[in-house]
């Protein structure tokens, strides 16, 4: 479904398309007459630029209206590389594997799975490269788009701390724990009630700079809750407050926007459905409430 802006935005380049359309077809028209003796084959000639023309104008429109503007909201450092980072992934025999809750020793991590693709999708004008790597490897200096929680993805856990972030994980709690320093600390929790769950999924975004390159993650307590996280970047420009997060998170250094959805799983629990993510101002957090220096965190004992 097309958002209001959207929809403006359609109806103006439907007047552009039209008025340059009739302002190249009468210079035309008069110029081709001139040179071709026919009537007949002066039309036709004419008809088939102008046909181009609007062929060409309406490609244009069209580009403009469903361009992501994913990188105006996640920002590259230009010149370095752009790495997405997945954690522990186990695919069996090529099969869709059920995804399991986040304390099960056997947890198979499909969503996640799922998620990075999504995220893959998303960014691939700008070619990025699938990788697993060391939590300390020098290419954590690119920009690092890393896709699952702390439990499984290493690099995840590092970035965390070192990006102060005012969300993150603990062994133990069932759920997204979101401590704003010196305020608040609460805990959004994950259900399963039959073969549906809910959570919340996460981005958290610093910008980069001369000596790093820029970083995103995508995380949620369960592997549903990554898939969340991934679902909202796929379908950006549907978001509630799409045009919030476009308008005033550009500004921030940092920021981190926290999704709440849902996801039907069938009988042998692989995905049967996944529902728009809810997006609410008031899990939308900025650059003033991240932790102001680098934080001490791993996922056995969370921030220390």
């Amino acid at each position: 479904m097309k958002t209001l802006e959207s929809i403006k935005t359609s109806i103006l380049a439907t007047m552009i398309v039209a008025v340059l359309s009739y302002l190249c077809f009468g210079l035309l028209y008069p110029v081709i007459n001139g040179y071709l003796s026919s009537v007949l084959w002066s039309n036709v000639f004419t008809g088939l630029i102008y046909a181009g023309i609007i062929l060409g104008l309406n490609r244009l429109y069209i580009y403009l209206l469903f361009r992501d503007d994913i990188l105006s909201l996640f920002p590259i450092e230009k010149g370095r590389e752009v790495l997405i980072c997945y954690g522990n992934v186990q695919i069996k025999n090529n099969d869709d594997i059920a995804g399991k809750d986040e304390n099960d020793s056997a947890c198979f991590d499909y969503g996640d799975t799922r998620a990075t693709f999504k995220v893959y999708n998303k960014f691939i004008n700008v070619k990025p490269e699938i990788v697993t790597t060391n939590a300390n490897s020098e290419k954590l200096e690119n920009n690092v788009i890393t896709v699952g929680g702390p439990k499984w993805n290493k690099v995840t856990e590092k970035l965390i701390g070192e990006m102060g972030s005012p969300l993150y994980y603990k062994v133990g709690i069932s759920g997204l724990i979101k401590e704003i320093p010196d305020i608040s600390k609460d805990i959004l929790t994950y259900e399963k009630k039959n073969r549906e769950v809910e959570d919340y999924g996460s981005w958290i975004f610093e910008k980069g700079d001369k000596s790093k390159g820029s970083r995103l993650i995508i995380s949620g307590y369960s592997t549903w809750g990554v898939l969340i996280a991934a679902e909202a970047l796929h379908r950006l420009k549907d978001l509630d407050d799409y045009r919030f997060l476009k308008g005033k998170l550009k500004k921030e250094k940092r920021f981190a926007v926290i999704f709440r959805g849902k996801v039907v799983l069938n009988e042998d629990g692989t995905i049967a459905d996944i529902g728009k993510p809810i997006l609410k101002k008031q899990l939308i957090i900025r650059d003033e409430a991240f932790f102001k220096t680098i934080i001490n965190y791993n996922y056995e004992k969370g921030h220390n």
